[in-house]
């Protein structure tokens, strides 16, 4: 059985603005469960045309799965925060997950860092 028991809020994604960036609603109170939140410490490049000075950066990732009561329908694009953790993610897949009844129990999300453009 499926318990939420962690705070988090979810922001619906309503589309893109004039300047390609993506828009969304008003932040909804969610109770979820996690199954993980991973950080990662990536090195990543720092010159474009990756020359010899192989200079790099270090980056942290962050990826997570979550779940969500069956209530709240989640959809892909949707941003995603967790009240204790400062990173905002994206919800990038979506899979509903059943009961022995065949009704839907909960929703398994994958999320990915939310990368506000500049």
């Amino acid at each position: 059985m499926f318990i939420p028991n962690r705070n988090g809020s979810l922001a619906r994604s309503t589309g893109y603005d004039f300047h390609a960036q993506p828009s969304f609603g008003r932040d909804e109170d969610v109770r979820y469960a996690s199954i993980h939140i991973n950080q990662i410490l990536s090195s990543t490049t720092v010159r474009a045309d990756s020359s010899a000075s192989r200079g790099a950066a270090d980056e942290i990732v962050a990826k997570a799965t979550v779940l969500f009561p069956a209530k709240v329908e989640p959809n892909v694009n949707d941003r995603f925060r967790d009240r204790d953790f400062p990173q905002l993610f994206r919800v990038t897949k979506v899979e509903p997950r059943y009961n022995v009844a065949g009704q839907i129990d909960h929703w398994q999300c994958d999320l990915e860092p939310f990368e506000v453009e500049a």
